[in-house]
């Protein structure tokens, strides 16, 4: 990926800028956050996130390591949220492997949120060769719902084998601090009696992925802040 430098100025350019960061692959500011990747040119070497809060010094975004005590390979990060004073953070270890973790109110430290996120970046093989023509962008299938503080749907990748795991939906109503699956209605439009029932079958509600998927164009969910409960 190219390097670019990041320069600040105090005086709309008026004098020489003065660099704050050098060799960043991505930089992007979100509220009172400002993220930049120092992507790395090994392929067996992790990529680095600098996190900046208020405008103060540069740190290395610190994830936990996994139940083995095993630091997890960082390939790239994505940008979830920055809302409600913390960031949720998607990190793809691996191809097939991307995890959501939670920060601390600066953004610092984070912890594991929820695994197997269904997460898509199209220069990276994270999904099947034939999606990255109807979606040349990233996506990571993750919702914040609008006017509930702490409330955020997710798709989760089930455990198995790569090309044969089922997708579904979770929701958190603690801002991560526990996912469950989504409890399906009693009856159908029709009335008539559904036969699913936790935690074997679950309520799926479409997001982007569905949406961009040219095998079932499904709308995707969508919230509003001034209809606050209600999901369409």
């Amino acid at each position: 990926a190219a390097k670019s430098n990041v320069m600040q100025t105090n005086n709309l350019f008026g004098t020489s800028p003065t660099a704050l960061l050098t060799g960043i692959s991505e930089f992007r500011m979100i509220d009172d956050y400002m993220f930049a990747v120092n992507a790395s040119q090994n392929s067996q070497q992790s990529s680095t996130l600098l996190v900046s809060f208020s405008r103060g010094p540069f740190k290395p975004a610190q994830l936990p390591a996994d139940s083995n005590g095993k630091k997890l390979f960082e390939r790239e990060y994505y940008i979830a949220d920055a809302s409600e004073g913390q960031v949720f953070l998607a990190v793809n270890h691996a191809t097939n492997s991307t995890n959501i973790y939670i920060s601390e109110s600066k953004g610092h430290r984070f912890s594991l949120s929820l695994e197997r996120a269904l997460y898509h970046n199209p220069r990276s093989g994270t999904s099947p060769s034939w999606y990255n023509r109807y979606v040349p962008f990233r996506l990571l299938d993750f919702e914040r719902i609008a006017a509930l503080r702490g409330v955020y749907i997710a798709t989760q990748l089930e455990s198995g084998l790569v090309g044969r795991r089922h997708l579904r939906t979770v929701v958190t109503f603690d801002k991560g601090g526990e996912w469950n699956y989504v409890s399906p209605p009693l009856v159908d439009v029709h009335n008539t009696p559904v036969t699913c029932f936790l935690p074997g079958c679950s309520l799926h509600l479409a997001q982007q992925w569905s949406h961009y998927n040219p095998y079932s164009r499904a709308e995707a969910i969508f919230s509003s802040q001034q209809a606050p409960g209600l999901i369409v």
